[in-house]
C-alpha cells in the first residue's frame, strides 16, 4: 500500500521523514511559515501552531490540523530534522508536505517511510470510526 493513500480499511496516513544535512534557521518565524505553507500544500485546515525552541538549540514545531497534525523536531547536534505528517481524509495529500519540506530544507540524505493508521483487524474505516 502507498502509505499516503488511505484505503477504506485505514482511517489515516502517517508519513515520517528523517532529513540529515539540512539548511534551516532555528528562528520561530521561519518554522511558523514552514508549518503554515506545508499545511496549505497538503490541502489541510490549520487550527493551531506551536513552536517550542530548546536551549541551547533545537526545537519542536507542531501544526494541529482539522485532519490531524504535522510535527517537526530538530536536533542540530545530530544534524537531523525529523518530520511527521499524520492525516485523515481523502482530499489531504501528505506526500506534498514531505516534498515541500524537502525543497525548503535541501537534505543531503533522507529516509522517508509511511504507514496506514487506524486499521483494525476485521473492520473497515466506517466501522472503526472516522475521528482521529
Amino acid at each position: 500500500m502507498n502509505p499516503s493513500q488511505a484505503s477504506t480499511s485505514n482511517i489515516g496516513s502517517h508519513l515520517m521523514a528523517d532529513f540529515w544535512g539540512c539548511s534551516y534557521s532555528e528562528d520561530v518565524d521561519f518554522w511558523l511559515e514552514m508549518m503554515t505553507v506545508a499545511t496549505e500544500k497538503i490541502g489541510a485546515t490549520l487550527l493551531h501552531t506551536h513552536i517550542e525552541p530548546f536551549a541551547p538549540n533545537g526545537l519542536t514545531a507542531v501544526a494541529v490540523l482539522a485532519e490531524s497534525h504535522i510535527a517537526v523536531h530538530t536536533w542540530p547536534e545530530h544534524d537531523l530534522v525529523a518530520i511527521d505528517i499524520f492525516t485523515c481524509g481523502a482530499s489531504v495529500q501528505p506526500e506534498l508536505g514531505v516534498d515541500y519540506f524537502r525543497e525548503q530544507l535541501a537534505p543531503k540524505t533522507e529516509k522517508v517511510s509511511g504507514v496506514g493508521r487506524g486499521e483494525k483487524a476485521g473492520c473497515s474505516a466506517n466501522a472503526a470510526g472516522q475521528g482521529v
